[in-house]
């Protein structure tokens, strides 16, 4: 086949609202009605960063109201992972890891979590993430992979937290299925296709398919598209379906997301490459997902964008889920699995729209990464380039019907404090750790809740200070000192029980002996960044702001400080509190003669 380029005007003609799917569905206005599938006025993005991946997962999951507002008491918690890769390219372990303890601590919780992926292969359990060593991205002690996990949960005495691969059909047809009845398998849903558009050896047509699987905790049988069933009937108890992604690179879909990890959930049997026996052929003259949407060893797509049209036709028809979660602590810039190809963005995003949260990943947080690390095929990850194949198919999973893509539709929420933090400091004094904080005056708040961790991931209560009406300044005294390495956050609580958290502050008790400036972390940033730096005597200290020609362009800091570890915040405004614009900035550390300067980007 010739590789061509495709005209953007050519591409909407093709993968417009006019191509698609034969809607048939029975149910489908109540997967719409019960998941929010079609376009609303507006979407919520859920977003936290820089407190790590158990805390910015709690952080999403209270700002949606809570893990009850999403699960039941007896509802089957299907968890979607990407499990055919590793390190960056799956979710993150300890995030999802806290998701389902969240699930677990609900009170009165009678239902169970199954873990599911197709990640096409006869013996599942021995290779990708269920089974090889995540060097990055697990933050788990102990575990380095997702069945790891799975024994964790099981060793704990969480029976109810199972497991469950969804295999590819291939040429044994037997593994295909009508229903429970029919078995555990795929079934094949003919009636429900999605045509690309395109014309001569690019015209392809995909049908939609879906699992049937049987839990080995409860023996219910889960059909994905209509609902839990045992003893020969539906038994009306909740199906919850949730999508965990990875943020990563992929060679030909450009980037592996929300919307790209549906390729894990139908049968994708017939390979993926269309220029070989089976030749991508799922049933008769359809194709699979794969072959449908590229082509394996060739970078030009047969219809630039029709993957997204492809999923948009799943979501509307066989099943929408009722929460996508990115977890993108690690992102792959160019690689799923090589470490050092990944960058770490430190954040949690979910939502309800899949189009949204992939349009808002790329742009705010694997674009940027691209750019950091200066890659030259940046772009790819850019939704606003309106030729690149990630807005192609962001746009023809939209024209199904399915979330928003324009950016003023979509509302981004970050955590709020019921109270504002302005400094949050800790100082090392004859081997005592003293948290010293500042804290703006508000309405009905209790107070602070002061707690330590070894390893960023496990929080402990050590101490409350009550809140007092007309005082500012806040000091608490840590004596009881095991480690050299210690992390303390402020929970901040208010009088209605709602609580959030500062941000974690590291001290390192044996390594006050230098005058040091770390990296600002996230960098590059688009709202705020923190900037952590430690000295070793009774110093003034400065922190300056500078733009890329020398001028100054925010005065963080300048005051006497003791010997110890800081963090100080920069929100990208200057010094008269104007937003300033995307670029390159230097900030600077002064103790008398000495200085040190480091890099930072600001991408609004």
């Amino acid at each position: 086949m010739c590789s061509k380029k495709i005209s953007r005007r050519s591409f909407i003609k093709k993968t417009g609202e006019g191509s698609g799917a034969i809607l048939v569905s029975s149910l489908f206005d109540k997967y719409v009605s019960a998941s929010n599938a079609k376009t609303e006025d507006f979407s919520h993005i859920y977003y936290a960063n820089a407190n790590g991946p158990v805390q910015n997962l709690e952080n999403v999951i209270q700002m949606m109201g809570g893990i009850q507002n999403i699960i039941g008491i007896n509802d089957i918690v299907v968890i979607k992972t990407n499990a055919q890769w590793w390190n960056q390219g799956s979710p993150n372990l300890a995030a999802t890891k806290r998701f389902v303890e969240l699930i677990l601590n609900i009170p009165g919780f009678i239902g169970e979590v199954i873990i599911c992926d197709n990640n096409h292969r006869w013996d599942p359990t021995n290779n990708g993430a269920w089974s090889t060593t995540f060097e990055i991205n697990s933050d788990v002690p102990g575990v380095s992979n997702l069945m790891e996990l799975i024994n964790l949960f099981q060793d704990q005495g969480h029976k109810n937290v199972t497991y469950y691969c969804w295999i590819d059909t291939g040429s044994d047809k037997s593994k295909l299925t009508t229903g429970p009845e029919g078995g555990d398998g795929y079934v094949y849903l003919p009636d429900i296709q999605y045509d690309n558009g395109g014309t001569g050896d690019d015209h392809r047509v995909t049908i939609m398919s879906y699992p049937v699987f049987t839990s080995s905790y409860s023996g219910v049988t889960i059909d994905l598209r209509k609902g839990a069933w045992k003893d020969g009937y539906y038994t009306g108890q909740p199906v919850k379906f949730v999508v965990f992604s990875a943020l990563s690179s992929h060679h030909t879909a450009k980037v592996t997301s929300a919307i790209k990890n549906f390729f894990g959930v139908v049968d994708l049997s017939g390979d993926s490459d269309p220029h070989s026996p089976p030749y991508g052929k799922l049933y008769e003259d359809y194709y699979n997902f794969h072959a449908f949407s590229y082509n394996k060893y060739e970078p030009i797509e047969p219809v630039p964008g029709a993957m997204g049209g492809a999923v948009g036709t799943f979501l509307r028809n066989v099943r929408m889920p009722e929460l996508f979660v990115t977890t993108a602590e690690w992102v792959g810039v160019g690689d799923r699995t090589v470490a050092e190809k990944a960058e770490q963005m430190g954040a949690i995003v979910a939502s309800k729209d899949p189009v949204a949260l992939d349009y808002y990943n790329t742009k705010h947080i694997l674009y940027p990464a691209a750019l950091k690390q200066q890659k030259n095929y940046a772009e790819d990850f850019n939704p606003d380039n309106m030729d690149m194949p990630l807005r192609m198919y962001l746009e023809t999973c939209h024209n199904q019907g399915i979330g928003n893509i324009d950016e003023d539709k979509i509302i981004v929420h970050t955590p709020q404090n019921p109270v504002n933090i302005i400094t949050f400091n800790a100082r090392i004094v004859d081997q005592y750790v003293e948290l010293y904080w500042q804290a703006e005056q508000a309405e009905k708040f209790f107070g602070f809740e002061v707690q330590k961790s070894n390893d960023n991931l496990e929080f402990n209560k050590i101490g409350f200070v009550e809140y007092r009406d007309r005082t500012k300044n806040y000091n608490f005294w840590d004596k009881n000192i095991s480690q050299n390495r210690l992390v303390y956050r402020l929970k901040l609580i208010d009088r209605s029980g709602e609580f959030t958290y500062s941000d974690a502050i590291i001290v390192d008790i044996g390594s006050v002996n230098s005058f040091t400036l770390n990296q600002n972390y996230p960098n590059p940033f688009n709202s705020e960044t923190m900037i952590r730096f430690s000295i070793s005597q009774n110093e003034r200290v400065s922190l300056d702001v500078y733009d890329i020609k020398g001028r100054n362009v925010k005065l963080l800091l300048n005051e006497f400080r003791h010997p110890g570890n800081y963090s100080i915040k920069w929100d990208g405004t200057d010094n008269a509190g104007n937003k300033v614009a995307t670029g390159i900035y230097i900030y600077r550390l002064k103790i008398n003669k000495q200085i040190i300067t480091k890099k930072m980007i600001l991408v609004n």
